[in-house]
């Protein structure tokens, strides 16, 4: 027996923040990587190789201590014999690649066929640009019968937010397994399985916790769902002074202050608290009665704004982790040719002979 484990989307930033806008909550990232060496290991799970399927990194300039955390964990995956396998994301795509850069062994399968057994036949594809992913689905050959890659799919999202469909892959593919979706989930579409192993931790204070990874028979393409630990993440609704009072009294009880079972640094809960605006010093009463016991994150909330406020806030988060093509998607939301433009100028070595194609393409339609 011969498995392959799948897990995407770690985000390695600065010192192990999940949040750079928190520095203090640090940890995570290091937990999940030591977690998901533990499962490769173990000798029930019988694996002979890993598919990391992008965005590794959360930047293309990296930060020193993240290239040390990668570097030491491929380094200890490699003594084991067990061998990576990867494609690139949006967030870290260079040339070369970042993994090459800072260890021999893994191995970048883009627009590569590698059979792993005579029914495990992966071809490997970096993230694409909405203007070409199409046509690099396309030419996925015919002896393949897994994709690996990372992409923003529109089964996934919606068809304003992704780039591509699961039927533009071709049929002789019979499992799918990407990267980018930063949701744990198994689906079945017409011919085919699409695995999504989501993040390594949560990257965004609303994600789901039910983090884990795939493991894979490469004889069946049977699955199995390996779950990965986190940190507890908490959410409090106060929306009148009762509650107030509730929440405050009862936090000496409250189950939420008590920490986790992680290493010392993820032990402590996040706790994000939505209130109204309109009660007296609301916030002021939570920091008391929380302390230091947890990290803790505001929500206020204007009754007669709430709506747009909280639509605001997940249009930004949304942004902010899809990227650079995030933002110019979210910039020509009501026109969809002119972000697919962008985007092209954007990622484009040479932007001035990229303008003079589109307008080319253009004005030859």
């Amino acid at each position: 027996m011969r498995n392959v484990l799948v897990t995407a989307d770690w985000h390695l930033r600065k010192s192990g923040c999940i949040w750079p806008k928190y520095p203090t909550i640090t940890g995570d990232i290091e937990w999940g990587m030591r977690q998901v060496m533990n499962q490769i290991t173990h000798c029930d799970n019988h694996v002979s190789h890993v598919l990391l399927l992008g965005d590794v990194f959360n930047e293309r300039v990296q930060r020193s201590q993240a290239v040390i955390n990668m570097r030491d964990w491929v380094a200890e995956l490699a003594t084991h014999g067990v061998e990576l396998l990867y494609v690139q994301g949006q967030h870290e795509r260079a040339t070369p690649t970042w993994l090459s850069a800072i260890h021999p062994w893994p191995q970048h399968i883009h627009e590569q066929v590698v059979e792993i057994t005579p029914n495990f036949r992966v071809y490997g594809l970096d993230y694409q640009f909405p203007h070409k992913v199409r046509e690099a689905l396309a030419r996925i050959p015919r002896e393949a019968n897994v994709l690996a890659t990372h992409q923003v799919w529109k089964d996934f999202l919606s068809a304003d937010s992704g780039d591509a469909w699961f039927e533009w892959v071709p049929d002789n593919i019979e499992l799918i397994i990407t990267g980018d979706y930063h949701v744990h989930e198994a689906r079945n579409v017409p011919g085919k399985c699409v695995l999504s192993p989501g993040p390594l931790c949560p990257q965004r204070i609303d994600e789901n916790t039910n983090t884990g990874t795939f493991l894979v028979d490469t004889d069946t393409l049977v699955y199995q769902y390996m779950p990965l630990s986190t940190r507890h993440i908490y959410q409090v609704a106060i929306s009148d002074e009762a509650q107030l009072h509730a929440f405050c009294d009862g936090w000496a009880a409250n189950t939420i202050r008590q920490p986790g079972h992680g290493p010392e640094a993820t032990r402590k809960n996040i706790l994000r608290v939505h209130y109204l605006t309109t009660i007296p010093r609301v916030w002021e009463a939570v920091q008391r009665a929380v302390g230091d016991d947890v990290h803790l994150f505001p929500a206020p909330q204007n009754p007669r704004q709430e709506q747009d406020t909280i639509a605001e806030q997940d249009r930004i988060e949304t942004v902010l982790d899809q990227g650079m093509p995030g933002i110019i998607r979210q910039f020509y939301s009501d026109d969809a040719q002119a972000a697919s433009d962008a985007i092209r100028i954007w990622a484009s070595l040479n932007p001035t002979e990229e303008i003079k194609a589109i307008v080319h393409e253009h004005m030859s339609q």
